[in-house]
């Protein structure tokens, strides 16, 4: 095994991964039909453009800006008081972006 600078190591990863670029979004449905849903980012204090959209047929558009807290997480709730049906998150930071598609049942 190698040995490798801390800076070496982190030049290994795509720019946008290092400055905080969101990395995943994990959902759960909750028994209330709403949508539970946690926005990863690979550092801390990370801006990030949220947009959720609803599909099929929904005409539904909500778009904010969110910074993640000192774990590099923000947590939200989706649902309470958009109709039943299919959501698509989408999560923005510089040129990286994830995505989620949720389903709110009521």
């Amino acid at each position: 095994m190698s040995r490798t600078s801390v800076a070496t190591f982190s030049r290994a990863f795509p720019e946008t991964a290092v400055k905080g670029a969101p990395t995943k979004i994990v959902t759960t449905e909750l028994a209330s039909g709403e949508v539970a849903w946690t926005l990863k980012s690979a550092t801390p204090d990370a801006k990030v453009h949220v947009t959720i959209d609803g599909r099929d047929g929904l005409t539904y558009r909500l778009a904010f800006d969110v910074t993640t807290d000192a774990n590099g997480t923000y947590a939200s709730t989706f649902g309470a008081t958009a109709s039943a049906g299919t959501y698509f998150i989408q999560a923005v930071a510089g040129d990286a972006e994830v995505n989620a598609t949720i389903r709110v049942r009521k």
